[in-house]
């Protein structure tokens, strides 16, 4: 299945239904051929929302993308894909979203208790030390942009209370929260310091790391992160932090050159979500050049394999898209050996010589059933059996493989070999979470066909075999 991810804007447009022979492709396709996606990012857009659209706009998100939702889960630092219905979601994060300023607020409330509210204001007058980093900055000349920026939210000593320090925070994310023209600032300011528009520094040009060392700054952009994060408690850290990080530097220092508009800081936040998010799929859609921008960069930097598109070039992909639902075995195999001869080999075979075989790995100009896009030749030194052994291999901002991806190929194996015993069942869903599941089998005349997860490379694969003679003539 082609995994798809739309921003919001793209939702919002197809709630409209302006285009109604691609909204009624697009809903055939879905939990078919297509895999639409959804986020958090998604959900914190809509929430911001102040207007009835919204919920036009859930139920297109709904129609698509069903349970197909994708969250970052901050204590275990990954990726999950939640099961659940969109509205169910999103009024649960409605119901959560308390904001920063009124937890401050609370904090600290006198509850009456003269011992417990003794012993908050002990708590209260306790000093926090930001660090010897802070002395350093605020020690440059005023024109200094990190002095300039941490003047701007007030902060300009090392040690504060508690109290203090809450106090600086609250005011700092209501600010972001309720002044757009905040942000705008910061990057007129940040592009004034760099010279930005002098020293023409932009990402996605051959030289943008060689012009940001020659600009004030004085580092790459790989020093600019590193320094980031190294300011950050160790349980913040992680690749998504990293990547959000860096999609909101560039547009603090406006390096994206892009129009300086007002815009809430809340927003761009957003946005590097959504270009995190949208690296989990095949595809990211929106109609914001500056997030398909930024994407291109950062895609690129990290190695990311996801396409970038417009809805419009997206319209034109689909018209073209193929996927083969293979109805025949013979079909199947035939496309196989043929597709095997015109691959590109990425590793030479190698001996495997714990398990006494060789192995050729090929990238193929195919994916089958939207998923498998390698194919590993294993030939056993015992018997002479030979094996192809089908896999994904893709390079994304994270590896998800969604239960409606396995289920498509399930399925589709049963109406290729005319079999309907193999369901992908609760059951099942449970031993591959316990990492106990043994897989699928299907026999047939020509050969064997195991799909399982490989716990050595910890991935799901088609072994099709033995082949021996088996290639058409």
């Amino acid at each position: 299945m082609l995994k798809i991810y739309f921003d919001t804007n793209i939702y919002s447009s197809l709630s409209k239904n302006e285009d109604k022979e691609l909204n009624n492709f697009l809903k055939n396709k879905s939990e078919n051929e297509f895999l639409f996606l959804y986020s958090q990012a998604h959900l914190n857009d809509l929430n911001s929302d102040l207007t009835d659209n919204k919920f036009k706009e859930l139920r297109t998100i709904g129609e698509l993308a069903s349970t197909n939702f994708l969250h970052f889960d901050y204590k275990e630092k990954r990726v999950t894909n939640s099961i659940a219905e969109v509205e169910e979601v999103f009024q649960y994060m409605s119901n959560s979203d308390e904001g920063i300023k009124n937890i401050f607020d609370d904090l600290f409330k006198k509850t009456g208790d003269p011992i417990w509210d003794t012993w908050i204001n002990l708590f209260k007058d306790q000093n926090i030390d930001l660090g010897p980093h802070i002395e350093e900055i605020m020690s440059r000349p005023d024109s200094d942009l990190e002095k300039a920026q941490l003047k701007s939210f007030g902060l300009t000593q090392r040690y504060y209370t508690i109290d203090e320090l809450l106090k600086y925070l609250a005011k700092i994310t209501d600010d972001f929260e309720n002044k757009p023209e905040l942000l705008r600032s910061i990057r007129l300011e940040s592009m004034k310091q760099l010279e930005v528009n002098k020293l023409n520094i932009k990402i996605n040009e051959v030289d943008f790391d060689k012009k940001l060392v020659e600009s004030k700054l004085g580092k790459t952009y790989a020093q600019l992160i590193s320094e980031q994060l190294e300011n950050m408690p160790k349980d913040q850290k992680g690749f998504f932090t990293e990547f959000t990080l860096g999609y909101n530097l560039i547009n603090f220092y406006g390096l994206d050159y892009e129009k300086n508009r007002k815009v809430k800081f809340k927003n761009t936040q957003n946005d590097g979500q959504h270009a995190f998010f949208g690296g989990m799929a095949d595809i990211i859609v929106s109609q914001d050049k500056g997030l398909l921008n930024k994407c291109r960069f950062l895609y690129n930097y990290y190695g990311v394999d996801t396409k970038i598109i417009s809805l419009e070039q997206f319209k034109i992909f689909i018209k073209d898209y193929r996927t083969n639902n293979y109805t025949l075995e013979s079909v199947f195999i035939s496309d196989l050996f043929s597709r095997r001869r015109r691959s590109i080999i990425l590793n030479g075979k190698r001996p495997m010589l714990r398990h006494n075989q060789s192995e050729e790995i090929m990238i193929i100009d195919w994916s089958y059933w939207g998923f498998f896009n390698r194919l590993s030749e294993v030939k056993s030194y015992d018997n002479d059996d030979e094996y192809i052994i089908l896999y994904k291999q893709n390079y994304r901002t994270g590896d998800t493989t969604f239960y409606k991806e396995l289920k498509f190929i399930i399925e589709s194996m049963n109406l290729m070999l005319k079999a309907d015993f193999n369901t992908l069942s609760q059951e099942e869903i449970k031993l591959i979470e316990e990492n106990n599941w043994k897989g699928f089998w299907w026999h047939t005349d020509v050969t064997d066909y195991w799909l399982r997860f490989n716990k050595e490379t910890k991935r799901f694969g088609l072994q099709i075999g033995p082949l021996n003679n088996k290639a058409p003539d």
